[in-house]
């Protein structure tokens, strides 16, 4: 049992450590970041740093905001999320695991539908893949797979009953899969190559497809004013030497949403910018990842959406509205996401049942499941 006097205690000692997030109270005004980011010298010192630093590019000007005008149509948005059972080695005899896509499709309109569904499987490796396969990364791998195939699946369902009409997909996540550069070639370009296929699905149908990650904490446009302002040592123009004195000791310590929201006004989005992502190189152009952050009133969200699709301002705008939308919906986070999530996940009681079920059919077919001493003693403990 959790001694709740002591956590008090360690909280309490490391508190000044923990609350980083408001050591920032006086960030570079809307003002400011527009006289840096437009200004000549920057540009051309980010331009030269290119050469030696793997740095993002934009659409237009990192000045540019576009406010995002609410909805005035009829829209339809699609969520899927996941979970998983791992497998357990205390249970012997059990060679599967459980992955379950949960999903929200919300039809806005006349008439309104609220759609709720939950696709459980039951994963049997075989052959050559049997002896990994049950390695947690492998398992969660899968599931971000399985995901992806529920909710194209879905979503053609959907362009079936409803031609015509607009069909936003989100996804709670990146589709820049940084995830997979630290994996082993093998296992990344396994899942890599499915992964990219779905996004090559998704344009071959013309489905609207979009990541969406709540509090971020990427740091490209950090990168950026560290490379243009803050490795210059000879500017002549006394505002940016005011900026690089103010700013630079503490964007090592900043996120691009911190360093976003302080010019970003609320109900708006920045320009697109094309991520630089070493695992984006294995991209096809058309597939490579771009961004833009939205101010949706409780935070600043970060929105990617493939080449094909960032190419198309209007459905990059009507993206924008239903992430908007979306997040006042849900009091500060898209309400399909959370919905979905809600599906998807396996609580307590849930993976009890998956082993009841198992150990019933397996009592039926006469096959021996074992479970270890440990498990056993966790089920029915006594004092």
């Amino acid at each position: 049992m959790l001694d709740r006097s002591a956590l008090a205690r360690e909280i309490n000692d490391v508190s000044e450590k923990l609350f980083t997030a408001q050591a920032f109270p006086n960030l570079m005004s809307e003002e400011e970041w527009r006289m840096l980011v437009t200004h000549q010298l920057f540009l051309a010192t980010v331009d030269e740093a290119r050469a030696s630093q793997n740095l993002v590019s934009w659409d237009g000007s990192l000045a540019d905001t576009y406010p995002v005008d609410p909805l005035t149509q009829d829209y339809a948005v699609l969520a899927v999320d996941g979970s998983q059972i791992y497998p357990d080695r205390h249970i012997i005899g059990v060679g599967c695991y459980l992955l379950n896509a949960g999903g929200c499709l919300l039809k806005y309109g006349s008439p309104s539908k609220a759609t709720l569904f939950s696709h459980p499987r039951v994963r049997v490796p075989e052959g050559d893949e049997e002896e990994q396969a049950f390695a947690p990364e492998l398992v969660d791998l899968t599931r971000e797979a399985y995901e992806f195939e529920v909710l194209l699946e879905q979503a053609l369902l959907w362009r079936l009953d409803n031609p015509g009409k607009p069909l936003v997909c989100l996804i709670d996540g990146s589709i820049v899969f940084w995830h997979l550069e630290n994996k082993s070639p093998d296992l990344r370009n396994k899942f890599l190559s499915i992964y990219l296929d779905f996004l090559s699905s998704c344009k071959e149908h013309d489905i609207i497809i979009a990541g969406y990650l709540s509090l971020p904490k990427n740091r490209e446009l950090v990168h950026v004013v560290q490379a243009g302002l803050c490795s210059y040592e000879a500017f002549s123009v006394s505002g940016l030497v005011g900026l690089q004195k103010q700013y630079c000791p503490d964007l090592s310590k900043l996120t691009d949403t911190q360093l976003v929201q302080s010019f970003l006004p609320e109900g708006s989005r920045t320009t697109l910018i094309a991520s630089c992502a070493n695992i984006v190189q294995a991209y096809p152009a058309v597939l490579k990842p771009h961004f833009f952050y939205l101010d949706v009133g409780q935070e600043v969200a970060r929105v990617e959406v493939p080449a094909w699709i960032a190419q198309q301002p209007d459905v990059v705008n009507l993206i924008a509205q239903v992430c908007l939308d979306q997040s006042i919906k849900g009091q500060g986070y898209p309400v399909a996401l959370a919905e979905s999530h809600e599906q998807a996940v396996i609580k307590g009681p849930d993976r009890d049942f998956f082993y009841h079920l198992i150990c019933k059919i397996g009592m039926e077919q006469n096959r021996r499941i074992g479970m270890s001493q440990k498990s056993l003693k966790k089920r029915s403990m006594a004092v």
